[in-house]
């Protein structure tokens, strides 16, 4: 089981203490206070942390800085296409294996791996792991999921 009672009880009696050093020190005792201005508090910090990675990201976008291979036009995101490693043509058309598809393939290798695989005990455990290793091996390869439309130029 991921969560076990100890655990839980670790983290409720961190949270308790928390709040009555917080009442202690700030609301003169009161804990039903402290308790609202902590949970005010951390709405606030998550809302303020969300608002300032959004200003980030539009920022880079807007110098450039964005996902490396794609260009702001005005407000439409246009994407250049990707030099493959290698380029093979399929009676379907053209297909074109790069980098990213090369990495894609190997945490998707790993991640039906590791659930077919006991790593650790419990069945919900192992399956948290096998996502946090597919999780851990896209964002170590900069792996998106998203398809870009590729925009050819007419002569």
């Amino acid at each position: 089981m991921p969560f076990q009672r100890s655990s839980k009880e670790k983290v409720n009696d961190g949270i308790q203490r928390l709040q009555t050093l917080y009442a202690k020190c700030v609301t003169h005792e009161d804990r039903t206070l402290a308790r609202q201005q902590l949970k005010l508090h951390q709405r606030e910090h998550i809302a303020w942390e969300r608002d300032t990675v959004w200003r980030q990201m539009i920022g880079r976008e807007r110098r450039g800085e964005g996902e490396g291979d794609r260009k702001a036009i005005g407000a439409t995101l246009v994407t250049e296409a990707d030099g493959g490693l290698f380029h093979v043509a399929t009676p379907v058309g053209h297909f074109n294996l790069t980098r990213k598809k090369i990495f894609l393939v190997f945490a998707i290798a790993v991640f039906i791996i590791l659930l077919n695989r006991p790593m650790v005990d419990g069945v919900e455990a192992n399956r948290c792991f096998a996502i946090l290793v597919f999780s851990t091996i896209m964002w170590a390869t900069e792996v998106h999921c998203f398809l870009y439309v590729r925009v050819a130029s007419v002569d």
